[in-house]
């Protein structure tokens, strides 16, 4: 009896600690022109482009900022969480939406297979589900945007100018906006009236009286946008 106890013993502490090794060891491939979010206190990433011979990845994790105390990329904490239908995405955009601040909610991108994918996919962090909203567009939906940077106001309204229609860099490059409501799922545009040049891979900052600045990027000519045409809108 001792010994099967003690038997017993050793597999679940074995097995505990597999457990805790694979949560501590687990460190993300080294990428690009992954997806984003800060929500809470971590920040959730999603996909992005890897070394060969898988350069496009499907996987999801977050990082917990209240527990950072090294900037020793060994030892942050990490933590792996389960992606969509293996949906492969990079280039895409997202931001902390829905009425409490808590949902990902992800826009565009490339994505494959394109039987998974669907224009927004939307991350629950309360209770750890992936769902496709169905979403109103009396106006109409935007076509699928790459290498645009996305912002939302405190209503919950995710704003998404410019980027590239085309997989290709830097070709069909737009200057419209469209707005997604993240809390009622609908779709509105926004006006072009003095909207910054068509560009992708600039930046988009929300201010706190509404404004949303533009700053870089690239253009139509595939050249680098100065930073001293600051778009506002």
């Amino acid at each position: 009896m001792a010994f099967s106890s003690l038997v017993r013993l050793t597999l679940s502490i074995a097995l505990i600690s597999s457990f805790v090794l694979d949560v501590i060891c687990f460190t993300p491939l080294p990428r690009f022109a992954q997806t984003s979010a800060f929500i809470g206190n971590k920040i959730y990433y999603m996909g992005g482009v890897v070394p060969l011979p898988e350069p496009i990845i499907s996987d999801f994790f977050y990082l917990d900022t209240s527990v950072l105390s090294s900037t020793d990329s060994t030892t942050l904490p990490w933590t792996e969480l389960t992606g969509i239908d293996n949906l492969f995405t990079s280039s895409g955009t997202a931001v902390a939406g829905g009425a409490n601040k808590d949902l990902f909610i992800l826009f565009g991108g490339n994505m494959t297979p394109a039987e998974n994918s669907s224009l927004v996919i939307v991350y629950n962090t309360n209770n750890n589900t992936w769902s496709k909203p169905v979403i109103s567009a009396p106006q109409g939906e935007p076509a699928r945007k790459r290498k645009t940077q996305a912002v939302v106001d405190s209503a919950g309204k995710m704003y998404i100018f410019g980027g590239s229609t085309s997989p290709e860099p830097d070709i069909s490059l737009v200057n419209d906006m469209f707005i997604l409501d993240t809390i009622n799922w609908s779709w509105s545009t926004g006006t072009q009236d003095g909207a910054p040049d068509a560009r992708s891979d600039f930046s988009a900052t929300i201010l706190s009286n509404g404004f949303i600045v533009y700053i870089g990027g690239s253009n139509i000519n595939n050249r680098y946008v100065p930073m001293s045409q600051v778009g506002w809108i």
